[in-house]
């Protein structure tokens, strides 16, 4: 049997602050393990019973760090001890975010604080930047009654549709990490890459397409945007093999096996793009500076130089985490 994993981002650090899913994947799991997640991967993938929907869990402090691996057929999942320990989301209703414990002068409270300013002033240039980008709402409408003529079918009325949600492109140590979202659209029979577009329409249009799919029968897997969670920045139906994505959001995701382009509006406008986008850089470039010293208190054993932008990602999930 195949070896394959979907490996993904379930956390992120936004500019609402420390932001996850894992409630909603909790919800799926009937057993829940305190256990190295490294640790079991191995056996896991060589089993020729492995189950069909097998998704590691990866940390945005440490990406090549898992922190969690699901067996959503069984519905068991076994969590990193040291995020079980700190309190694990979706495990302990109280807990707001994971991080380690704050002794007399940690500084990761104010870490966590300072780059969560850092984000939303990033957050807020790119807002008014693209305040200069208007869509047209007609064509937005026009483009989604297209896609479900073109890609939607009912599946029957004994189908139900369930909607599961990740981050694409979080922030880590080593910048905007998009590994897991290639590996994903690469996989794709078919993909449409949305040009021109804001992140607000873009993300209407991935929604009510969702929606549609959903009441069709279809899954569909979410990709939040990672400075604004509320924000859809791709779109994945497992079963069509399909994946729709916001072409500058801030990652352009690989092609599928075939791919369509599709320009929803007017490129930004150079004056826009000049006087806001270098503040959106300087923000993210702070933020990933912080994201660095976070690693070091979060996995004190992990020590991964941080990338230059346009390195090439690798990662080898079968290392064991610290």
């Amino acid at each position: 049997m195949s070896s394959s994993l979907f490996r993904t981002f379930l956390e992120a650090e936004t500019a609402s602050g420390f932001r996850h899913f894992y409630a909603l994947h909790r919800r799926s799991m009937d057993t829940v393990l305190s256990v190295d997640p490294a640790a079991v991967l191995p056996a896991l993938l060589h089993d020729q019973k492995r189950p069909a929907r097998l998704i590691a869990w990866h940390s945005v402090y440490s990406p090549s760090t898992l922190v969690g691996l699901a067996d959503y057929d069984n519905r068991c999942a076994w969590i990193h001890p040291q995020y079980f320990s700190a309190g694990f989301p979706g495990l302990d209703p109280k807990a707001d975010g994971v991080g380690p414990v704050h002794g007399p002068g940690c500084p990761w409270p104010s870490l966590r604080q300072e780059l969560k300013a850092c984000l939303m002033g990033a957050l807020l240039a790119r807002t008014e930047a693209e305040q200069h980008q208007p869509t047209d709402s007609g064509m937005l409408t026009a483009v989604v009654e297209e896609w479900i003529h073109q890609y939607l079918s009912p599946l029957g009325p004994s189908t139900t549709g369930d909607d599961t949600h990740f981050f694409g492109v979080p922030l880590t140590p080593e910048g905007p990490y998009s590994l897991f979202l290639d590996e994903t659209f690469s996989s794709l029979e078919e993909s449409v890459h949305l040009i021109a577009c804001c992140h607000r329409d873009a993300s209407r249009l991935l929604r009510r397409f969702g929606e549609e799919a959903l009441l069709r029968g279809y899954s569909v897997q979410y990709f939040h945007d990672a400075l604004e969670p509320a924000t859809i920045n791709h779109l994945v139906l497992p079963e069509r093999r399909l994946g729709l994505t916001h072409a500058e959001a801030p990652h352009c995701a690989p092609p599928g096996k075939h791919a369509r382009y599709l320009t929803l509006g007017s490129p930004l406008p150079t004056r826009a793009h000049a006087e806001w986008w270098p503040i959106v850089q300087q923000f993210y470039s702070r933020a990933w500076q912080i994201m660095e010293s976070m690693r070091a208190f979060m996995f004190e054993e992990v020590r991964e130089p941080a990338r230059p932008p346009g390195t090439p990602q690798s990662l080898d999930v079968s290392v064991q985490a610290p």
